[in-house]
């Protein structure tokens, strides 16, 4: 258990989110882990996390819920349309297999205005991430992961 970035890189992101997500909202933690980096300073409604490692979910104390489940075994969410006012993805989209499906999944459960939070980085564990990833040059990472969003509206 443990971050997945260094401690700039890890305010960083915690300073965008704090930047873009309203207290009182709804929030999806996609691919979920120990910390959802939402800054104290916001005060989401609920946050939902859904991950594959039941032990980093029951770590994260900002969950509200937690949810087990396998993006790239079954790509639908299992939450209702216009569910979320935000989802946040820290540092995982290049795990995806099927990231179009799984775009298309969060327009679909966002509500109208809601917004999709997307970090990366250009440290990545190669066993896990895809393969086109891993043949992308860093620039290259920010036009593929544009394209999910522009593909998917």
């Amino acid at each position: 258990m443990t971050d997945h970035l260094d401690a700039r890189a890890l305010s960083g992101v915690s300073e965008l989110y704090g930047s873009l997500l309203t207290s009182g909202s709804r929030v999806l933690d996609l691919m979920a882990s120990v910390n959802s980096h939402i800054p104290q300073g916001v005060q989401p409604v609920s946050v939902v996390g859904i991950g594959m490692n039941e032990d980093e979910l029951a770590t994260n104390p900002l969950l509200s819920e937690r949810v087990l489940h396998d993006l790239n075994s079954e790509n639908s969410l299992p939450f209702g349309d216009n569910s979320f006012d935000a989802v946040v993805c820290t540092v995982s989209v290049e795990y995806l297999v099927h990231p179009i499906e799984i775009f298309s999944e969060i327009t679909r459960i966002l509500k109208p205005g809601g917004i999709f939070i997307n970090t990366f980085s250009n440290r990545w564990f190669p066993p896990k991430v895809t393969a086109l990833w891993i043949d992308l040059h860093e620039f290259e990472r920010v036009g593929l992961v544009s394209e999910y969003y522009l593909r998917t509206g």
